[in-house]
């Protein structure tokens, strides 16, 4: 559908819909979106790690008190000198922001690949639904009224003509 406002005027709930864009992106995955996935989990990673550190540094300002227990509940290295502690927190806000930078870069990529694609990807409206409709027919499919047919049955349909095209 090309337009999402018309999907009470064809008895479609936003739930249904909402499953059938699910099962779509689910049979029409590609490497494109599983990498953005990706890319944004590994960034979100990366920030979570970098305000950890931030709070760390923020903390460490304040209280020198509980210092120990904090670092190894949120899981970085503890070193007694006060020192050697500050140098490598330092290292570790500058190396996660880095990563940080990166991941945001990859995904920021992956983002302008598919916009290009989408702007370059022909649109499916009614009539090439129409289009697919026919063709099933041409197959020689029997359908009475193109605008009750199904997703489920028009799936069923192409399935079984595709199997017979193998087979015949």
């Amino acid at each position: 559908m090309e337009d999402e406002s018309k999907l009470k005027e064809h008895n479609v709930s936003e739930e249904d819909w909402e499953a059938i864009k699910t099962r779509w992106v689910n049979t029409h995955e590609d490497l494109s979106t599983d990498g953005y996935f990706k890319s944004k989990r590994d960034e979100f990673k990366m920030r979570n790690r970098y305000n950890k550190l931030l709070f760390l540094k923020q903390r460490a300002g304040v209280s020198q008190k509980g210092l120990k227990e904090i670092y190894e509940r949120i899981g970085f290295k503890w070193h007694e000198d006060q020192t050697q502690r500050e140098k490598y927190l330092e290292q570790q806000l500058l190396k996660s922001k880095r990563t940080q930078q990166i991941y945001d870069g990859q995904r920021s990529t992956l983002e302008k690949q598919k916009v290009e694609e989408l702007a370059k990807e022909k649109k499916f409206g009614l009539e090439e639904a129409h289009e697919c409709i026919a063709s099933l027919e041409l197959a020689g499919a029997s359908i009475p009224d193109y605008e009750k047919l199904t997703l489920g049955k028009y799936d069923a349909l192409n399935s079984v003509i595709q199997k017979r095209n193998k087979n015949g």
